[in-house]
């Protein structure tokens, strides 16, 4: 991932013709594949030189915070259960 957005960060061309990308991510869950937006609207805005620095700070959000939200939540709340209410604070 930090690879592919470093090129596409970096790269000298024009990158709405290369990259051909939208501000979307597309994610497989239990074998269902769903496209997400990264924006309102990011199927409809192709990703180029000027909102490329954006783009990659989204998708990085989205894959580092956004894809596990639901794990995490699930187990935020057996730990709090465990804990028998709230040992830390978020």
């Amino acid at each position: 991932l930090a690879r592919g957005l470093d090129q596409l960060l970096a790269f000298d061309g024009d990158v709405e013709s290369t990259f051909c990308s939208d501000f979307t991510v597309t994610d497989t869950a239990f074998g269902e594949v769903r496209t997400v937006d990264l924006k309102e609207g990011g199927a409809d805005l192709p990703v180029t030189n000027d909102n490329r620095g954006e783009y990659a700070a989204l998708v990085a959000r989205y894959k580092l915070e956004g894809s596990c939200q639901g794990q995490f939540a699930a187990f935020q709340r057996g730990f709090l259960l465990m804990c028998d209410g709230a040992a830390l604070s978020f």
